[in-house]
């Protein structure tokens, strides 16, 4: 989950134009890490610890048990690709490689989403997920000028992004709804805002 806002971090930063502000916040970061490790060399191989198994998921036991689990999931996807399964039921996944049936959902959004709703569903994830991020993007014209407006902008655009490798380790995050409904709030304020602006020249 940290290393999806990271990336997202990153990515929005560099969209955005604020290239500086990324690289001097990663040189505080970096640096920050290497006096830690300098001081608490054990704490900080154990806050490296799940970046690293992220980059090296077969020879992580809790990645690699993920990643049968998800070839199972989309070997029963593969029944009913258009439309799914349908919610509801139990998730029960035999894997042959440790010769065990498990019976929790996959650890992935787009797995589980091509299981329950088939490509139909996934694609309508995905569409309402770039519409959140160009949307966000897009109200940067009207936040520019709002320095609380444009934070909150950038901030849940991060969560949108972040969303997006999130979605391949774990299943849908609890305040997603949340965020959307924040940037509805967001949006309407902010045009509500423009708006009057707008009347008052007009009649200044």
């Amino acid at each position: 989950a940290f290393l999806s806002l990271v990336l997202s971090l990153m990515i929005v930063f560099i969209t955005e134009g604020n290239m500086k502000l990324f690289l001097r916040i990663g040189f505080t970061i970096i640096l920050a890490g290497l006096l830690s490790f300098l001081i608490f060399p054990d704490l900080t191989k154990s806050a490296l610890l799940p970046f690293i198994s992220a980059f090296d998921i077969k020879n992580d036991e809790t990645g690699n048990w993920r990643l049968m689990v998800q070839a199972v999931a989309i070997k029963q996807g593969l029944q009913t690709p258009l439309l799914g399964q349908g919610f509801g039921g139990y998730f029960e996944y035999f894997v042959e490689e440790i010769n065990q049936t498990i019976e929790y959902p996959p650890h992935s959004i787009y797995v589980y989403l091509f299981q329950k709703t088939g490509i139909t569903g996934l694609l309508l994830y995905a569409g309402t997920l770039i519409s959140l991020i160009k949307e966000s993007s897009a109200l940067k014209k009207l936040t520019i000028g709002n320095e609380t407006a444009e934070k909150y902008r950038i901030l849940l655009k991060v969560l949108f992004v972040a969303q997006i490798p999130y979605g391949f380790a774990y299943n849908f995050t609890l305040f997603f709804g949340l965020y959307i409904g924040m940037f509805v709030v967001l949006k309407y304020l902010v045009k509500k805002n423009s708006d009057k602006k707008v009347y008052k020249n007009e009649f200044a």
